[in-house]
């Protein structure tokens, strides 16, 4: 993973005011217009204060009720664009993130070992993370 690159983004305003560490910066936010784990099971939908974001560190991500922080050296294995075909053949993206340990959430209740971001239609969110994500794993 080539994290180097995050340090050459500039930084992007901190709206939701997450605690960051002493020398990390917030790179991109964006919020999701679904989130999603590894197997398609829905844990944040349309109208809660849902998104992601990316330091130089971490990659952050937020289901209106609960926060996760993935070191991205230590615990991101991959992230990739997936298409879909929905009604009538047309397609629909999706990245899925892939996580190295399996992350237990909801009072351990439920696991994780990856997160399915659905970005909002009409922005250039998707484009640039999927840049981003292009240069992280080239």
């Amino acid at each position: 993973m080539n994290i180097s690159y995050l340090e050459t983004l500039p930084e992007v305003e901190n709206k939701p005011g997450l605690p960051l560490q002493e020398g990390e910066k917030l790179v991109f936010l964006s919020r999701l217009s679904m989130l999603g784990t590894e197997k398609g099971r829905l844990i944040s939908a349309a109208g809660w204060d849902c998104f992601l974001a990316l330091t130089n560190r971490n990659l952050i991500v937020h289901n209106g009720a609960g926060i996760w922080i993935c070191d991205l050296l230590k615990e991101l294995v991959s992230c990739e664009k997936i298409e879909r075909r929905t009604l009538f053949f047309k397609p629909a993206f999706h990245f899925l993130a892939l996580l190295r340990n399996e992350v237990v959430f909801d009072n351990g209740k439920q696991r994780l070992s990856g997160f399915e971001f659905y970005f909002e239609k009409g922005t250039d969110d998707m484009a640039g993370f999927e840049e981003i994500m292009g240069h992280l794993f080239p």
